[in-house]
C-alpha cells in the first residue's frame, strides 16, 4: 500500500461515497473542489488537482471504480469505497460486511448495473446541495442517499420495507420544513412495479412509524424523474389508478422528465435552478408549480 495521509477531505469524500454508493469525478469537484461561481462550475483546475489525489487514493486501496455506460455523456467512470476506505469510516457509520468473499467484486458489479441510475439520482442532489450553499431562499435541513434512506414499517402485522432514491427535507421559508422523496426512473422497470413502489409510500406515510417520525401525519410530496413525456405519461396513470383506488387524494405527486430537471447539468459543469422553477406535473398531466415552492 502507497503510504498516504489522509486530509478532512479525503474522509469526506469516503463520507460521501458510503451515503451515495459511488460519485464520479465531476460529483467530486462541485462537492469538494468548489471555489466558483455559480452558475457555471470552474472544474478543470479543481479537477485536475483531484485527479492526482483520486490516483493516489486508489493507489492506497481506499477507493476503486469502474467504467459506466451511460445515456447523455459517452463514457462516465464511477468511483466507490475500496477495502481501506471502509475501514477507515466504519467506526463513522453502518457499513457493509466486506469480510464475506468476494464483497468488492459484488460492489463494482452493483456500480457497473446500477451506477447510471445512481449518478442521475446522486447529481440531483449534489445540485440541490450547491443551490442550498449558494441560495438564502432554500435550505435542505436532511437527506439521506439511496444506500441509507431505508425505512422500514409495520402495516398490519407484517414488517415491510419502503426505500425510495433519496430522501429529504427542504425549506423555502425559515423553520417550515417538508419531506420529500425522490424516485429515477430509467424506464428500465415495469409499470407494475412503479405502481407496488407508489403503494408502498402510501402504506409507509400511514404507518405508526412514519407518523412518530414527524410527530404527526405529515404528508411528504413524492417525485418522479423520468427520461421522457411519454414514460412520464405511463407512470402518471400508474399513479391516478393508485390514488383512485385507496382513496389518498391528499398525497401529492410531481413529475418531470430528465429535460424539464436538468439532471445532466453537473456532468456538463453547470448548477441549475431547474430543480426549483423547471417543468413539473401531476399525476392528472397537469402542469404545477414546482415540488421545493412553498404551500
Amino acid at each position: 500500500m502507497t503510504n498516504i495521509r489522509l486530509t478532512e477531505r479525503d474522509l469526506d469524500i469516503f463520507r460521501y461515497m458510503a451515503c451515495l454508493r459511488l460519485l464520479t469525478m465531476n460529483q467530486m469537484a462541485t462537492l469538494f473542489y468548489d471555489n466558483h461561481p455559480l452558475p457555471g462550475l470552474e472544474l478543470e483546475k479543481g479537477k485536475t488537482a483531484l485527479r492526482v489525489r483520486v490516483s493516489k487514493l486508489m493507489n492506497a486501496g481506499y477507493i476503486r471504480s469502474a467504467p459506466l455506460s451511460f445515456t447523455k455523456v459517452a463514457y462516465v467512470k464511477g468511483y466507490f469505497l475500496g477495502p481501506n476506505g471502509i475501514e477507515v469510516i466504519k467506526d463513522m457509520r453502518e457499513y457493509e460486511d466486506y469480510s464475506r468473499p468476494r464483497w468488492l467484486e459484488r460492489k463494482h458489479t452493483t456500480c457497473l448495473v446500477h451506477g447510471p441510475h445512481h449518478v442521475i439520482a446522486n447529481n440531483f442532489l449534489i445540485n440541490l446541495l450547491m443551490l442550498a450553499k449558494h441560495r438564502d431562499d432554500f435550505v435542505i435541513y436532511e437527506w439521506l442517499g439511496d444506500k441509507d434512506a431505508t425505512f422500514r414499517f409495520t402495516w398490519k402485522g407484517t414488517r415491510l420495507t419502503f426505500d425510495p432514491d433519496l430522501y429529504l427535507v427542504f425549506g423555502r421559508v425559515p423553520k417550515k420544513m417538508t419531506p420529500m422523496f425522490l424516485e429515477v426512473d430509467r424506464n428500465t422497470t415495469t409499470t407494475t412495479v412503479i405502481g407496488q413502489k407508489t403503494y408502498r409510500l402510501i402504506q409507509y406515510c400511514c404507518s405508526d412509524e412514519y407518523m412518530d417520525l414527524f410527530g404527526s401525519r405529515k404528508i411528504p410530496r413524492t417525485c418522479f424523474i423520468v427520461p421522457d413525456k411519454k414514460r412520464l405519461s405511463e407512470i402518471s396513470k400508474v399513479i391516478s389508478k393508485i390514488i383512485k383506488t385507496y382513496n389518498v387524494s391528499e398525497f401529492q405527486f410531481f413529475l418531470s422528465t430528465f429535460e424539464g430537471t436538468d439532471v445532466f447539468s453537473i456532468d456538463e459543469g453547470r448548477i441549475t435552478d431547474k430543480s426549483l422553477n423547471g417543468v413539473w406535473y401531476n399525476q392528472k398531466m397537469e402542469r404545477v408549480e414546482s415540488p421545493f415552492n412553498e404551500g
